[in-house]
């Protein structure tokens, strides 16, 4: 994908795998809109872009996108700017981990709003602007799209979102020359994952040291092969698709494994009870 003067609107851009991305699409030449919430932290990637390629059109908008009405704003800003969308990437994502029965319904909330609500707000609002430049859009998803994860209630619901919402969005888009990415890494290492190490349940932790930790650099690498070779579903690291296969021919085999796994280390959740 030559990316040289194409405007790439990337939520989560501020961080992570959204940063990541917009590191090599810079040096490449493209005009980024970078959406993130916090502005102190948008602003410092502004200035790091700017001193990998001096000459970057870069526009960093502050935005709660699960909120329609702002969302719409900074689509209008986005245009206003730069008269077109080339490229929509969904990065933006937080990861919440505890047992089920802790987790408060406000929490599920806000991983469903900022995972997949503002995903599908910024997308269909960006719609008309990518069917005039023929463009695409890359959502970023999770391998917990694929399976359960013990303590990922909340996060695994939001992806599953995001792979079936993406799948179907491609077969509308393709005859209107839009084409629909969806990305599946592992975890991998970054703020959002560093925010929630040191309160995981001991299960979700000794499953995770298990399965190891991609790094970002890793992660963005394999991501921009994977847009490039038009991929609809591309798995990050061979780990994963090993995995995704087994999944998906020997279902009742990995979680039989699995069964056995966490029998091995549960501990489960420490209730309050009344005396």
């Amino acid at each position: 994908m030559k990316v040289d003067n194409k405007v790439i609107v990337i939520t989560g851009g501020s961080s992570g795998l959204g940063f990541g991305l917009a590191k090599v699409f810079c040096q490449q030449g493209a005009r980024l809109v970078l959406i993130a919430r916090n502005m102190e932290k948008l602003i410092e990637s502004e200035l790091a872009l700017k001193s990998l390629n001096n000459n970057a059109d870069i526009l960093i908008l502050s935005v709660d996108l699960a909120d329609e009405q702002k969302a719409q704003e900074a689509v209008t800003i986005i245009i206003k700017h730069f008269g077109r969308i080339d490229v929509l990437i969904n990065s933006a994502g937080i990861l919440a981990e505890g047992y089920f029965e802790k987790t408060s319904l406000a929490s599920f909330k806000a991983v469903m709003d900022t995972n997949f609500i503002a995903l599908v707000n910024m997308t269909q609002l960006s719609l008309p602007y990518l069917k005039e430049s023929k463009g695409r859009v890359v959502n970023i998803a999770s391998m917990a799209s694929y399976f359960g994860t013990f303590g990922y209630t909340a996060y695994c619901a939001s992806k599953y979102a995001v792979l079936g919402f993406s799948e179907a969005l491609r077969y509308e888009l393709k005859p209107q020359g839009v084409r629909v990415q969806v990305v599946c890494p592992p975890e991998f290492s970054g703020p959002m994952v560093d925010g929630i190490c040191a309160n995981r349940t001991s299960e979700n932790k000794k499953l995770v040291q298990t399965a190891g930790t991609l790094s970002v650099e890793k992660v963005v690498n394999e991501t921009i092969k994977g847009i490039e070779s038009h991929q609809f579903a591309i798995l990050v690291g061979s780990m994963s698709r090993v995995l995704a296969a087994m999944n998906r021919y020997f279902p009742k085999v990995v979680r039989k494994y699995l069964d056995i796994t966490i029998k091995k280390i549960y501990i489960g959740p420490v209730l309050d009870r009344p005396e």
